[in-house]
């Protein structure tokens, strides 16, 4: 599978790969030195197809420009901002961080099929 390159161009910004996971990535836009912005996309996984007589693998991708705000993807002037949107969206999306850890009390085993007592046969 194709991963998502860390420099490429979208709509005329140069996107420069700063942090990401399997389901999020934070890009700085424009230069290192004066960026433009900072933008927090979700990452999705793109089917081999073929297209125009062209046989494409199976690849990471970013959200499209329609997906952009509605599936929870943003733009940020602010660092700090775009880092914390980054963490909310991860923590959405990742299933282990929004499955709560067992608890002490969570030791019990109780089978479909236990017998309970005198009514038991």
């Amino acid at each position: 599978m194709k991963i998502l390159k860390t420099h490429f161009s979208k709509n005329g910004l140069e996107y420069s790969l700063m942090k990401r996971n399997d389901k999020v990535a934070l890009f700085q836009l424009g230069s290192t030195e004066y960026p433009d912005g900072y933008e927090v996309s979700r990452i999705y996984i793109m089917r081999p197809h073929k297209a125009f007589g062209i046989d494409f693998e199976e690849s990471e991708i970013i959200s499209s420009n329609d997906q952009f705000l509605f599936d929870g993807s943003g733009a940020f002037r602010n660092l700090d901002n775009a880092l914390k949107h980054f963490d909310k969206l991860t923590n959405k999306l990742l299933r282990k961080d929004n499955v709560e850890p067992n608890s002490p009390s969570d030791t019990e085993l109780i089978l479909e099929c236990q017998a309970v007592g005198d009514k038991a046969n």
